[in-house]
């Protein structure tokens, strides 16, 4: 940026931003089949934790964060199964099931809730 016509000025000028702005460090989950990784942007492993064991080998689950609880669904061996993962506990907590099972779906958070969409349905997947 030094470039850049006026920067130092604007670096200075804390009036723009009434709050001192600090970045959140953000963390990499990965789930395998039977772990839960959570790497830093580095790809460093800061933590691990076992997966609940309906979830342990099962494919096509889905994940998203909310309030910074892991909420996992789904897969092809699990079907309508939701979970919450607490990481400041380290501890797993069974949901409500889904109304539907899924495998193969997407999730997405959204003020406060998960959004489970697409996929393939239990009963889909057992009429064919």
């Amino acid at each position: 940026f030094a470039g850049v016509s006026g920067i130092k000025e604007l670096i200075k000028d804390q009036s723009r931003h009434p709050k001192p702005r600090q970045i959140q460090q953000e963390e990499i989950l990965i789930l395998d089949h039977d772990d839960m990784y959570r790497l830093d942007f580095h790809f460093n492993c800061v933590d691990t934790s076992d997966l609940p064991q309906s979830l342990q080998g099962s494919v096509g689950t889905a994940a998203c964060v909310v309030n910074n609880d892991v909420i996992v669904t789904g897969g092809a061996a699990s079907g309508s199964q939701a979970w919450r993962y607490n990481s400041s506990l380290n501890s797993w907590t069974r949901l409500v099931f889904m109304k539907t099972g899924r495998s193969f779906h997407g999730m997405a958070a959204l003020q406060g809730q998960a959004y489970v969409v697409g996929g393939f349905s239990e009963e889909a997947t057992q009429a064919g």
